[in-house]
């Protein structure tokens, strides 16, 4: 682990002013000894900014150090992630999963290559006028909730559904330097300037409720819980909520309704979550056409399941050409449902009401998730069938999810 100091620099004409030297050391994995240093003018914050990156250039360096190439690491069929920082001014980072799994027979590694783009979901958030006017409507209630401040607000959704981008393209617009972000992660997937960030280390106790209760002492603002999986997590981050922190987290079930009957079976009494929970957001991610070779198509007469049976609008088909290596796709858009906890859900959560109750309630005056799929859809920005396949119906549930 790197560690830096910061002391005050001279001018040349030998008076102290508003430099600073910022002194870096680290230890190779071979015990040799480096040290980098370089002189800020500006403020004492400019210059504990400049530790911070050089302490996580450094900490980079040594591990890259210790494993080799990122392609070699990965060959070793290992369970981890690598990642690359492509563009940090843009908060733009590159990365692969690397996960192995050993049947009878033969060795199964994955490799998933994934893009978070934080800076995209930021824009998305702020200014989704391209978006079609479900999804604008959902993403201005989120821009809503994360004004409160206090309260919990929740993302559900599947692995890979986005929720981590969402995430923190709230952290970043919370992010103006007037108030303290603290979280807890598994893992930090992008390290932004301004935000204290806490990995989940289980080997050395450092679990999601350990975390979460040690910056609650660090007064945070806003705290962002990278999952609530556990009865002592929910249970922290709720009493966080009610001492005037506003908590961000993810839940994972199939719909906005379902997190608060998660949370319930997680033994959170249910006047608790009726005081707490502000805003439920549930997403997921459709394959967006490509521009260059989609295809119009006639409706026909198995659309009429999600697009209802009066549809007379375009429809459009997947293709393929060179522009989209020949999938007919290029890109990812989401589609969100958004469960407001207003008074009456309030008043059907306290009293412990089943979820087709509160789903009833909810969706009274807001749309479902295959809402915002069918307005995709008509828009020509995906196919019926990649909305199917992200919003089928389950079976039992309470809606089209």
């Amino acid at each position: 682990m790197a560690r830096g100091h910061i002391r005050p620099a001279r001018t040349a004409a030998g008076r102290e002013g508003r430099a600073w030297q910022v002194v870096v050391e680290a230890r190779d994995p071979d015990g040799s000894r480096r040290q980098q240093w370089v002189t800020v003018h500006g403020s004492r914050r400019d210059a504990e900014r400049e530790r911070t990156r050089l302490q996580r250039e450094a900490d980079t360096g040594a591990l890259a150090s210790a494993r080799g190439t990122v392609g070699e690491y990965l060959q070793q069929w290992l369970d981890g992630w690598a990642r690359h920082n492509v563009a940090p001014q843009t908060l733009v980072c590159y990365g692969a999963r690397v996960r192995r799994w050993e049947p009878i027979i033969g060795s199964r590694p994955l490799a998933k290559l994934s893009a978070l783009d934080v800076q995209a979901g930021v824009s998305a958030m702020l200014d989704a006028g391209l978006a079609p006017i479900t999804v604008r409507v959902h993403l201005i209630v989120l821009r809503g909730a994360l004004r409160q401040p206090n309260g919990i607000v929740l993302v559900t959704g599947p692995t890979g559904s986005g929720k981590t981008t969402t995430l923190y393209a709230g952290l970043a617009s919370l992010n103006d330097g007037r108030g303290n972000i603290l979280t807890v992660e598994d893992p930090v997937e992008y390290a932004i300037d301004g935000i204290g960030q806490t990995q989940v280390n289980a080997k050395v106790g450092m679990t999601f409720a350990a975390g979460l209760r040690a910056i609650l002492r660090q007064d945070p603002d806003v705290v962002m819980v990278g999952e609530i999986r556990d009865t002592e997590t929910a249970q922290i981050a709720v009493q966080a909520s009610l001492t005037g922190h506003l908590v961000l987290s993810t839940v994972h079930t199939n719909d906005a309704v379902g997190a608060i009957t998660r949370l319930r079976d997680m033994g959170v009494e249910p006047f608790l979550l009726a005081s707490t929970v502000r805003l439920i957001l549930a997403q997921r991610l459709l394959r967006r056409l490509c521009t260059q070779c989609r295809a119009p198509r006639e409706v026909e007469p198995g659309d009429a399941a999600v697009m209802g049976p009066d549809y007379a609008g375009s429809l459009f088909r997947a293709v393929g050409c060179p522009a989209c290596n020949h999938t007919g796709y290029a890109g990812r858009l989401g589609v969100y449902e958004a469960v407001r906890i207003d008074d009456t859900l309030r008043r059907l959560i306290g009293a412990n009401a089943d979820e087709d109750a509160l789903a009833a309630a909810a969706f009274a005056r807001s749309d479902r998730l295959e809402s915002s799929a069918r307005a995709c859809i008509a828009r020509g920005d995906t196919t019926v069938e990649e909305a199917l396949r992200v919003t089928r119906q389950v079976e039992g549930g309470h809606g089209d999810v």
